[in-house]
């Protein structure tokens, strides 16, 4: 199951309110799609950097982790 917040549907705001019964006097900012890939393959772990590498607490370099 993926998800991923998106404005690309901007380019084609009409096109999309129609197709999800979206009056036209609403504007939207940004759509969130979710779903499963087309084909059965299974997705791989993301290789992402470790939270205390990427995230802090208060100031840059102070991490997360219970010290």
């Amino acid at each position: 199951l993926g998800t991923v917040i998106t404005t690309l549907h901007t380019k084609h705001e009409q096109e999309v309110k129609e197709l999800l019964s979206i009056p036209d006097n609403v504007d939207t900012a940004a759509l969130i799609p979710l779903g499963y890939p087309a084909d059965s393959r299974r997705s791989s772990r993301s290789r992402r950097r470790p939270l205390d590498e990427v995230v802090f607490h208060e100031k840059w370099g102070k991490t997360t982790k219970a010290q």
